[in-house]
């Protein structure tokens, strides 16, 4: 089934399947961006706030790592949820994911200099 357009964010017109197919892998990309953050950061992984924006960095900088097919499931997965996300937050949380989510979409999508492509190098050159 093809989504459907409706204020700027996606009609659920899955499959009740597929649905449960992206929030399963939506919960493995965000589990992952946490444990990769935290540990990068040196934070305990309670610590860490994985943001919406944050996380679509986190997934657009793993591009490069998937095949065509798979990015493409990857990359609906992360807009299903984040468009659920948003039907149920605030209005600035609805806002910001609907920035992020944006930016998921685009063919070219490059996350800007994201905090996990930092090296250890320059990390103890900070401190």
């Amino acid at each position: 089934m093809s989504p459907a357009r409706s204020n700027n964010m996606l009609e659920l017109a899955q499959s009740p399947d597929t649905q449960q197919a992206y929030h399963r892998r939506c919960k493995q990309l965000a589990k992952a961006a946490v444990c990769d953050i935290a540990r990068l950061t040196g934070q305990h992984i309670e610590a860490v706030e994985l943001t919406p924006t944050l996380f679509v960095d986190y997934v657009i900088g793993k591009k490069g790592r998937y095949r065509a097919n798979s990015w493409r499931v990857i990359r609906r997965s992360v807009i299903y949820a984040l468009e659920r996300a948003a039907l149920r937050g605030n209005q600035a949380f609805a806002n910001e994911i609907a920035t992020a989510s944006s930016t998921q979409r685009s063919p070219d999508a490059r996350p800007a200099r994201p905090i996990w492509s930092v090296t250890s190098k320059q990390r103890s050159s900070r401190a």
